[in-house]
Order: structure tokens, then sequence, then C-alpha cells
């Protein structure tokens, strides 16, 4: 089935694959050739991409899928893959999520998202 990644700056990727796996507000679906029509929200979690029997892991922030018979899309804010992911500077937003979460007057759910972000970043990728 062909697969669209969509991000802010445009097509990020867009190739045939065996399947994906991906984590919704519905929960995590395995998605494969023919699958029945579907619109919904996706999670900040990884991304596993299935293509001639390897998998390929992206740090997803997010974002909506949109499924038809033969064809996956994916609209998101933003997307790495684990080479794409730098170590360091995933330690810095971490941090810098946790420092504005012990702020009182920071806005905690802004807080929350971005710790979220980095985490799913570094569950990914292993430092250099």
């Amino acid at each position: 089935m062909k697969l669209k990644i969509i991000n802010l700056e445009g097509i990020y990727l867009s190739l045939d694959v065996d399947s994906i796996v991906i984590k919704t507000i519905a929960g995590e679906l395995t998605i494969l050739n023919k699958h029945l029509p579907l619109i919904t929200i996706c999670e900040i979690s990884i991304l596993k991409i299935k293509k001639d029997g390897v998998y390929q892991n992206y740090a997803l922030a997010g974002g909506t899928l949109f499924v038809d018979e033969n064809e996956v899309k994916i609209m998101t804010s933003a997307i790495e893959s684990e080479r794409e992911i730098d170590y360091n500077r995933a330690i810095k937003a971490k941090q810098r999520a946790l420092d504005r979460l012990n702020d009182p007057k920071s806005d905690i759910k802004r807080a929350e998202i971005a710790l979220k972000r980095a985490m799913n970043r570094l569950s990914l990728k292993v430092k250099e």
C-alpha cells in the first residue's frame, strides 16, 4: 500500500509499505493493505513502518491518520527517523519541559506535551 507522511515542510515520506503500526486515540493499530477506511487522531508515539519485511521506526509528534483501501496518509507537525534524532537536543528539550512543569507560571499542559515529545524521541534514540 502507499504511505504518504506530510509534515509542516511538505511531503516527508512517500513510499510503498507492507504495513504500519501506529498509536491512535482508539489504541494501537496495525494497518495493512485493503484496510477499511478510517480517519482518526494519532498519539505522540513511535510509528513503525514495515517495508520488505523490515521495520523502520519514527518518533511521531501526533497528528491525523487517513486510511482508504490502498493508501495511508499521516499529517503531523513533526516526525523524525531514528537517524534524524539529535540525542543531546532531545535531552535539553526534556530538561526544559521539566523546568516548565516546576514553574507555577508555566502553561502546564504545553509543558506536559513537550515532555512527552522529548521522551518519545529519547525512547527511540540510543546515545551514541
